[in-house]
């Protein structure tokens, strides 16, 4: 059961994120509403892919290109994620797939170095779905807060965004993105869904606002390791 202050109610009953933005930060968390009509099942893999898709993935319409003055390929929405991890775009290969119901995943094309300085290859999926395009894009804040409220795909969209804007030590789990009222919503689904309380943080960096959550106790990154999991390396908590 989700605690809550009632002076509140009326402004969750109608989903209004920019009045939650502004909540004190205290021991109270949001109470998420799974209500929400989707054209694709609310699971773990939608979760992963959304989640995915707003840290380094990407979306955008490919408008086609022309050869000898003739269209020789339609319009076409994408669904585009580069990552240098192969197991991390693999995962999300097979999610988006699920998603989709497509009965053959997606190729998964190995990138050539971008350039001299780049160590590592990428490895690059990218789909195409007009359904899945416009739902996305019109999703917003408002929509993720009420796909939170299933404990699966909070599950699912947590795990997307620290695969690939995460960070994980010997003493601290961290996710950086510049999107402040997308953190608040992992940092209340964190607690609300997974009892395990993050901190947030705003550093500028070339005069440009980065926000960052934090996970520091034992037990909350044992608890986000055991519940959640990530790619990224699971240092033993001692």
């Amino acid at each position: 059961m989700f605690l809550y202050r009632k002076r509140y109610l009326r402004e969750i009953a109608k989903f209004k994120v920019n009045c939650v933005l502004n909540w004190p930060e205290t021991q109270y968390v949001v109470p998420f509403s799974g209500k929400m009509k989707c054209p694709f099942k609310i699971n773990w893999d939608l979760g992963f892919v959304v989640g995915t898709i707003k840290g380094d993935g990407t979306t955008y319409i490919y408008k086609g290109r022309k050869k000898n003055g003739k269209w020789v390929s339609g319009r076409s929405y994408k669904i585009d994620l580069k990552v240098t991890d192969k197991e991390f775009a693999s995962r999300f290969n097979k999610s988006i797939t699920k998603v989709l119901r497509r009965k053959k995943l997606y190729s998964l094309i190995k990138m050539k170095l971008d350039n001299k300085l780049a160590k590592k290859p990428r490895f690059r999926v990218c789909a195409s779905d007009k359904k899945f395009y416009l739902w996305f894009n019109k999703l917003g804040y408002t929509g993720i807060y009420q796909l939170l409220g299933d404990r699966e795909f909070a599950r699912g969209f947590i795990r997307g965004m620290v695969d690939s804007e995460g960070t994980t030590t010997k003493k601290y789990i961290r996710i950086v993105n510049k999107d402040e009222a997308l953190l608040f919503l992992v940092k209340e689904a964190l607690f609300s869904h997974f009892s395990i309380e993050a901190k947030k943080y705003l550093r500028i960096i070339k005069k440009i606002p980065i926000f960052m959550l934090v996970i520091y106790r034992k037990e909350y990154r044992q608890r986000f390791y055991d519940r959640i999991g990530t790619f990224k390396t699971h240092w033993e908590v001692n």
